[in-house]
């Protein structure tokens, strides 16, 4: 009898202190870091915490930029090596010497390769880009309306190797 009394006050105990593990967010000031992230204190924050954090509007322009970022960048990786072997291909086509035209499809095949690749890079590139710029404008928007804005400044007089300007930024 002991030993089922202990077993429910145990159990009773345990069930009354488990509670729902929380992670806690970091209150400082965001950062963009490399391939689309964004972190927090150099912690690299989710989708989740990114909806915690930010509030509906800024949350919505970083997904739109998100995405942006993704499709720029897949189809910059796709249209840099479509242009080196397309230009590989061109450079074949023309040094193979034959009376039956085989290096003529080389090079038609591998010019048909590189203009497909300038069109990608033409459309990914600035897909990249403006996603990239848009991350980094959500960040410095959410720093701002949280007073962690950083404003750059220039000074006269002595400084820490001598007289002369500063410019911090």
């Amino acid at each position: 009898m002991k030993i089922i009394k202990f077993s429910i006050a145990l159990t009773f105990i345990l069930l009354s202190t488990v509670a729902k593990a929380q992670t806690i967010l970091p209150k400082g000031e965001l950062s963009y870091m490399a391939w689309g992230n964004i972190a927090s204190d150099g912690q690299k924050l989710t989708d989740d915490d990114l909806r915690d954090v930010l509030d509906a509007k800024l949350y919505t322009d970083y997904t739109e930029a998100h995405r942006k970022y993704v499709s720029g960048k897949t189809l910059c990786c796709i249209g840099i090596p479509l242009a080196v072997v397309s230009t590989i291909g061109v450079f074949a086509g023309s040094s193979t010497k034959s009376d039956f035209g085989a290096g003529l499809g080389a090079m038609y095949w591998g010019s048909i390769g590189f203009t497909g690749s300038l069109v990608l890079l033409g459309i990914g590139a600035p897909k990249y880009f403006i996603g990239r710029n848009k991350i980094k404008s959500v960040v410095e928007n959410y720093n701002h309306q949280n007073g962690f804005s950083y404003e750059p400044s220039m000074s006269f007089g002595a400084q820490q190797y001598g007289i002369g300007v500063a410019f911090n930024f």
